[in-house]
């Protein structure tokens, strides 16, 4: 789930949901405190999640650097894979994106919100959430560890290159995990990158989630192909 406020997006990835809330007036992102919501100015929610209240439009699957070279992607799965292995000496990472997002016009973003529906059975994880700069194009195209789409590279296998791939200067990280099976976790987004989604929407290339800090410590989460709605991204 996705979220906002003053105009509010949810969407699910992965289990999970895009809120964005926006403000009409409000001076700028992110400023929500600091405006005076009473008289004219009054705010909204927009949630986006994949499959409920008929939004479809979102993207996610995972890519790896398992058999070399280009590696292998899986977009149809139920759920995502964020890991590295240590024995099998190659790691997976989740691409999650909500296309075709929007709030009112004449509102500005004060709050976005990512909500996601994980499978933690390990515990211990240091999860790491970015935000994709380099455009990228599911299957058929030939998205994997070196591709970003059929003829495109990434910057650095992975996905890796800040500045290049990855937005430079935001990025979160969770570590509270107990390994308890099924948990629904929701992250506050920065407000400036998901204004300039809705302000220039061929900036929004979504997040990327990296989990590589310890090994073998796996984590799933629910995709939009999981057949529980309340589940997808």
């Amino acid at each position: 789930m996705f979220e906002s406020q003053g105009s509010r997006v949810r969407q699910s990835f992965f289990a999970s949901t895009l809120a964005i809330t926006s403000l009409i007036g409000a001076a700028s992102c992110g400023e929500s405190e600091k405006v005076n919501t009473s008289s004219s100015k009054s705010a909204s929610t927009v949630t986006f999640q994949s499959g409920v209240n008929g939004y479809t439009s979102s993207d996610d699957g995972w890519i790896g650097s398992q058999n070399g070279g280009n590696g292998a992607n899986d977009f149809t799965s139920n759920q995502g894979n964020v890991f590295v292995s240590s024995t099998g000496g190659y790691e997976t990472e989740t691409l999650i994106r909500f296309n075709n997002i929007s709030i009112p016009s004449g509102t500005h973003v004060t709050s976005a919100t990512l909500q996601l529906t994980f499978e933690d059975y390990y515990g211990g994880n240091i999860l790491q959430g970015y935000y994709v700069k380099n455009a990228w194009s599911p299957p058929p195209a030939g998205i994997g560890w070196t591709n970003r789409d059929s003829t495109n590279l990434w910057n650095t296998a992975g996905a890796k290159g800040i500045g290049t791939d990855l937005v430079s200067g935001v990025s979160w990280q969770d570590t509270s995990w107990t390994g308890t099976g099924n948990v629904t976790k929701t992250y506050t987004l920065d407000t400036a990158t998901v204004q300039g989604w809705l302000n220039n929407p061929s900036s929004n290339q979504g997040i990327i989630l990296v989990n590589n800090q310890v090994s073998d410590k796996l984590l799933r989460v629910f995709t939009s192909e999981d057949t529980t709605a309340a589940n997808h991204p």
